[in-house]
């Protein structure tokens, strides 16, 4: 049984000479250091291509034509259809056709 706790244990993983020791684990911190400095720098390069991504489309003129999620287009103008019902009928409305 000792056998198998062998290998998970992380002193077996290191060598034995203590400066060969040393190097290893400051080659392992510098490692690290060195991936969170990279994720640093591109997670803040991201950050400033979205601001300036976001600025210019702030920046640049709208077309007129453009309609937005609403149906609200150039000069708050709502676009549809529209009939007017006679409010003396007691009609009800068409229905729609299914099919």
């Amino acid at each position: 049984m000792r056998i198998a706790f062998t290998a998970l244990n992380p002193n077996s993983l290191l060598p034995r000479n203590p400066l060969l020791r040393a190097l290893l684990l400051a080659i392992g911190v510098l490692i690290l250091f060195g991936l969170l400095a990279f994720g640093l720098i591109a997670g803040l390069a991201l950050l400033a291509f979205g601001a300036v991504a976001l600025l210019i489309r702030r920046l640049l003129p709208r077309k007129d034509s453009r309609v937005d999620a609403r149906g609200v287009g150039a000069g708050g103008v709502i676009e549809g259809e529209f009939r007017i019902v006679d409010s003396n009928s007691h009609t009800s409305p068409p229905r729609a056709k299914i099919g």
